[in-house]
């Protein structure tokens, strides 16, 4: 009977330490996969705000200038915006740095340099064109941070 009891008692304390390492595991995975989803959805909404972004400012300068027009200042919101959350990913993705620091200091050159938010200044269409391609070579950096994130040996 000792043996017996003995036995029990092993049994039910393997099977609590397997369900207490089970619960450790699935929490872990959660977490992981929590903040996996996080940067990826904040990525994909970079992408949303940038686009965003091209366009308003793409009316801006279709436009003589206008310092206070609410394009204008939206323009400005968004690029804060974007900053901010590039921000967010780059310091949780040191990696990512790389690829989206220099796409997003040369969409911003693109959409406010020069002489964007001075009054009368002349509209300049071909500038549409440099915002757009700065935006979707931007746009093309989130996405190659996501891929990188997704490959099966991904070290980030």
């Amino acid at each position: 009977m000792p043996d017996l009891l003995n036995t029990f008692v092993i049994a039910i304390l393997a099977g609590v330490a397997s369900a207490v390492t089970g619960l450790f595991g699935l929490a872990f995975t959660n977490r992981y996969t929590e903040n996996r989803r996080l940067l990826d959805t904040t990525l994909v909404e970079l992408e949303q705000l940038t686009d965003q972004c091209a366009k308003v400012a793409s009316i801006v300068w279709d436009n003589i200038g206008r310092p206070s027009s609410a394009e204008t200042s939206e323009t400005i919101c968004l690029l804060h915006d974007i900053a901010c959350q590039i921000d967010f990913v780059t310091q949780r993705l040191p990696t990512s740095k790389l690829r989206i620091n220099s796409h997003h200091l040369n969409f911003r050159r693109a959409t406010t340099g020069d002489n964007f938010d001075v009054l009368n200044r002349n509209a300049n269409p071909q500038r549409i064109g440099e915002i757009r391609s700065s935006a979707a070579a931007l746009k093309m950096s989130f996405r190659a941070v996501i891929y990188d994130r997704n490959k099966f040996f991904s070290p980030i």
